[in-house]
């Protein structure tokens, strides 16, 4: 099973509200989906914007959040390029639509 970074706790909130989903689509974590069916959504922002303040401050905290994340989302697509986690962690444990 991954391990969430640590993190500055003001961070820790929105990064493990997404990123704990990815892991459960994945099959790196037990559980079931948590929040709106957008909260990929949030999360690919919440990374966008990771992104934009490492491009500036090279912070190692930053490049693990965003190593981490995008390993994980990687993990959870399908190999037809399909994600979505609210789908695939229903299809994780036995649902077929």
């Amino acid at each position: 099973m991954s391990e969430t970074p640590a993190v500055d706790p003001a961070v820790n909130v929105p990064f493990l509200a997404g990123y704990t989903d990815f892991l459960i689509a994945a099959g790196d974590a037990e559980g079931i989906y948590h929040g709106a069916v957008w909260n990929d959504g949030d999360f690919y922002k919440f990374l966008e914007a990771v992104s934009a303040v490492y491009a500036v401050s090279h912070d190692p905290q930053l490049e693990q959040i965003l190593s981490q994340s995008i390993r994980a989302i990687g993990r959870a697509q399908r190999a037809d390029g399909y994600i979505h986690t609210p789908v695939l962690i229903r299809q994780r444990h036995g649902d077929k639509d």
